[in-house]
């Protein structure tokens, strides 16, 4: 059910605000999911490598392998890409998944953001369509696949999208779960995202106030 989990950070409430779309995200990188929730990035002008006054500089911190910056103390830090969870663009969040920095368009406790995963396939070679030939080497394929996810900030997950995963989610809202469980599977389908937006309108996602 779950891609990935992260440590789950307490937001002090009284010192906070619930996301609306006027919310502005820091620009600078998320080194951890805890560092997004209390929206406390590493200033891009703090990066050594890559430098942030290069040109290319976001398609060059999506090839690199790892960043090196300044941490508040002054002392040189370097960190794999690989464990940075994200940052943010002109007030953006971008959530690193798949190799890549994915925007995350709609955000509330349960966000949602799209990826393009790459997904391999084995072709046994087959010549003039014999089905009975075997040769026992495979041709590797693949093709991109352009496939949604959410984060649920509750636990502190990226999960798939799809109905399984936000049954789980209505769970905690046991009317919404109730409704949304006795509509037939091909309605479920269709509004899921509808049901996603019911759920983070009850439980708005906190955020240090800007």
């Amino acid at each position: 059910m779950a891609c990935c989990n992260y440590v789950n950070s307490q937001i002090n409430t009284t010192e906070s605000v619930p996301h609306s779309i006027g919310y502005r995200f820091k620009d600078g990188i998320y080194l951890s999911y805890n560092d997004f929730l209390q929206n406390s990035p590493v200033r891009f002008e703090s990066l050594i490598s890559p430098r942030y006054g290069d040109t290319d500089f976001f398609d060059l911190l999506e090839k690199q392998k790892s960043i090196s910056y300044y941490d508040d103390y002054g002392i040189l830090t370097e960190t794999d890409i690989k464990n940075v969870w994200g940052y943010s663009k002109n007030g953006k969040p971008y959530i690193y998944w798949a190799e890549k920095f994915n925007l995350i368009p709609y955000i509330g406790s349960v966000s949602h953001f799209v990826a393009i995963i790459r997904v391999y396939y084995d072709y046994y070679h087959r010549p003039f369509n014999d089905p009975f030939y075997y040769s026992g080497s495979a041709d590797i394929r693949y093709k991109d696949e352009v496939v949604q996810f959410l984060i649920d900030f509750e636990i502190g997950k990226v999960l798939d999208f799809n109905i399984e995963n936000t049954k789980f989610i209505l769970k905690r809202e046991p009317e919404l779960f109730e409704e949304f469980n006795n509509l037939r599977k091909r309605k479920q389908s269709r509004l899921l995202f509808f049901y996603i937006k019911r759920y983070n309108e009850k439980n708005p996602l906190y955020l240090p106030k800007n």
